[in-house]
């Protein structure tokens, strides 16, 4: 195929798209929920015997969202909701047949899912675009997102409210305090906010929802209630500085950038600004910030073809990060190591959102990261927006792109996603050289039946300095087929088949990868989950060989109760040996194993294993990597815990071990103290290779 017919055939496709699927507003829930105004708020206790709880607006028929949809949930919630000129309340009593399996961890904050949990969903510009999500387990340990149409949740966000929570007799009982300090909002005398309530009972596989919802009636976003009732509120002229010190000393020594050097010893000073410019307008600004990983990413095998991809974990760069994400990766903000300064725009005006970044990156040679981006509302759901970016990195070298891209919703349960982009680079190796890439997909999401198809074209010359593409010069097409069976009895509660296809040609027209697969998967109470998968014969063009590769699969997870958890995925087949001068074909066996331990509520140890071996048809060993990975955490309260982690590879004959103190307040105001020693094996005996002491602290003024 050559370039233009992929253009025409792109074009076409987004035409039809947009202009011949029937886009239109979605249907308007009627329901809604008046809140009251609280003239004297009540105290954030976890216990619900304030008497202004009884003036407040109160929900109790809460509707199963899983697994059986629209029954009621098998225990009973009540929920109270009001506010007053600074903040929005909220109360649960979650009432449990069975007080003792109750799932109620005291963890890290965001690392409580695995409990029992309540939570409030709330778009306070209530156009179906975006939501806050706050969520809280029966011991007040908060869990926080933030949810965009069309791009998930991004649990990365930290917002400043507050929770306490209790354990009763017949169940638990939580209180929210959220402040309008913490949220974006349009500015007007009434607020025009939507909301929903969600209640898990884990060990039942249950979640439940008000108001109710219809997977077949279309996004979650189009069905939450109207929140009414919230008057002269305002949040413009917000004020956050996080003021940070660190230190650290490393044997052997090392002398970081942008850090004073006290004999073997690095300190930095840094700065964090947040300034609310209007309710939703947000400006960021950050100076000479800490940006080390408090824990390490999770460990990868060693026979990897492609760059692997690692999340962002960097608070400045998380705030706000949805309004940059996009089907193609072309920002990813971890490509910006290590800034002096940054700056962030983001807000939202009318049927516009927008946001602003700007920032250096001091380590290599230093180089300037500039992005825009800019969305435009259409209809109810859908979306258009532009992106301009560009990494300029001296003496006239620079990589720049621009793009336009779109997320179309209609019919309730169809998206149509694309994007358009070119990059223009010029770099003294290779010169000036311009190159395009396109993506276009098509989905339906329903509660039985998932299905979609999309088609990836990248140029090889295309690149994106500023954000992660594992591989160019691709022409991919992927198609995915995904059913579910709900049952209504038995232990089983949901079961069904699945399979994608996946095929890629190069701009040479060369078939470089072909790739099916299907299998099923089954769903049982107790988060008990087993899929099995079948690749049979996958095509992979590796210098130039074709590779035809057979594979099956296996994964379990459960959680039997309230102290054990586990986890097991194999998959044996064939698999290439990428490292060889002559890459050949070998038997291989990919194994992950993790099992968690929790004695009681603030003590989890967990192990984990992973396996990668690959054997020549000959029978002879290749290598047999074997990662394993030791986490202990100790939570002392709500603020204060510990962590220990050991790791070692076996293949590398290498690891490492740390030790982590956190007090941690509130996103903002922290302090940590930890110890790393990273060691080697040669000849069975360990040897150390690198320690490093560190401190950390920050502290959150808000005005």
């Amino acid at each position: 195929m050559k370039t233009i017919q992929a253009k025409t055939i792109f074009l076409i496709l987004i035409f039809l798209s947009v202009f011949h699927l029937n886009i239109k507003a979605g249907e308007n829930q009627q329901t809604a929920l008046k809140i009251t105004y609280f003239e004297n708020p009540p105290k954030i206790d976890g216990i619900l015997d304030d008497a202004v709880w009884q003036t407040a607006a109160k929900i109790k028929d809460f509707k199963q969202l899983e697994p059986k949809e629209g029954h009621n949930m098998t225990e009973e919630t009540l929920m109270y909701a009001g506010y007053d000129s600074d903040n929005l309340y909220i109360a649960f009593y979650a009432k449990d047949s069975s007080p003792s399996r109750i799932r109620a961890y005291l963890t890290p904050r965001d690392s409580a899912f695995d409990s029992d949990w309540v939570g409030i969903l709330l778009d306070t510009f209530g156009d179906q675009r975006q939501a806050y999500e706050f969520f809280s387990n029966p011991l007040g340990i908060q869990m926080d997102m933030f949810n965009v149409a069309g791009k998930g949740e991004d649990l990365a966000a930290d917002f400043i409210w507050y929770s306490e929570g209790k354990l009763q007799k017949d169940g638990y009982s939580v209180e929210f305090k959220i402040p309008f300090k913490s949220l974006n909002f349009q500015k007007s005398t009434e607020q025009k906010w939507r909301i929903s309530f969600m209640r898990q009972i884990r060990r039942k596989n249950e979640k439940g929802l008000w108001p109710e919802f219809a997977a077949n009636k279309g996004s979650l976003f189009s069905q939450m209630a109207d929140l009414k009732g919230i008057l002269n509120i305002q949040s413009q002229g917000k004020i956050d500085i996080v003021s940070e010190v660190t230190a650290s000393r490393a044997i052997p020594a090392e002398k970081l950038l942008n850090a004073s050097h006290i004999k073997s010893w690095n300190a930095r000073a840094g700065l964090n600004f947040k300034y609310g410019i209007t309710p939703n307008w947000t400006l960021n600004s950050t100076y000479n910030p800490d940006f080390s990983q408090i824990e390490s990413d999770m460990p990868q095998t060693t026979n990897q073809r492609y760059l692997v991809y690692y999340p962002e974990k960097r608070p400045f760069f998380m705030e706000g990060a949805g309004i940059f994400s996009m089907p193609l990766r072309l920002v990813h903000t971890r490509t910006i190591v290590n800034p002096e300064y940054g700056a962030k725009l983001t807000g939202k005006q009318g049927k516009y959102s927008a946001g602003l970044l700007l920032a250096n990156d001091k380590s290599g040679n230093e180089s300037i990261f500039n992005i825009a981006r800019i969305n435009r509302n259409i209809g109810q759901e859908s979306v258009v927006g532009l992106l301009y970016s560009e990494k300029i990195l001296g003496a006239g070298k620079y990589n720049r792109i621009g793009a336009v891209d779109g997320n179309f919703q209609f019919k309730k349960l169809y998206t149509v996603q694309f994007q358009m982009a070119e990059s223009f680079s010029n770099k003294t190796n290779t010169g000036y050289e311009s190159a395009p890439a396109y993506y276009v997909s098509l989905s339906r999401n329903s509660r039985n039946l998932w299905v979609s198809t999309s088609y990836t074209d990248l140029h090889p010359n295309f690149q994106a300095d500023g954000g992660f593409l594992s591989r160019v010069d691709i022409r991919q097409s992927i198609s995915n087929f995904n059913y579910t069976f709900w049952k209504e009895k038995g232990k089983l509660l949901s079961w069904g088949p699945f399979a994608e296809y996946h095929r890629i040609y190069n701009h040479n027209e060369k078939l470089t990868d072909d790739i099916s697969y299907f299998g099923l998967r089954f769903n049982f109470p107790l988060q008990t989950k087993i899929s099995i998968t079948y690749t049979p014969g996958a095509l992979e063009l590796y210098q130039g060989v074709n590779f035809r590769k057979h594979s099956i699969s296996f994964d379990i997870s459960s959680e039997p109760n309230n102290f054990l958890a586990s986890s097991l995925s194999v998959n044996c087949g064939e698999d290439i040996n990428y490292s060889a001068a002559t890459p050949y074909l070998g038997d291989s066996l990919q194994g992950k194993f993790s099992l968690v331990w929790k004695p009681n509520s603030r003590l989890s140890i967990q192990q984990s294993y992973l396996k990668s071996r690959l054997t020549a048809k000959s029978g002879a060993r290749i290598f047999d990597e074997n990662i394993h990975r030791t986490k202990l955490t100790f939570q002392l309260d709500k603020e204060m815990s510990g962590k220990v982690i050991y790791q070692y590879n076996t293949f590398s004959h290498d690891g490492f071990a740390s030790a982590l103190m956190t007090y941690l307040l509130t996103p903002g105001t922290a302090f940590y103290l930890g110890y790393d020693i990273s060691f080697e094996s040669k000849q069975e005996v360990l040897k150390k290779t690198r320690t490093i002491l560190f401190t950390k602290f920050s502290y959150l003024f808000r005005i």
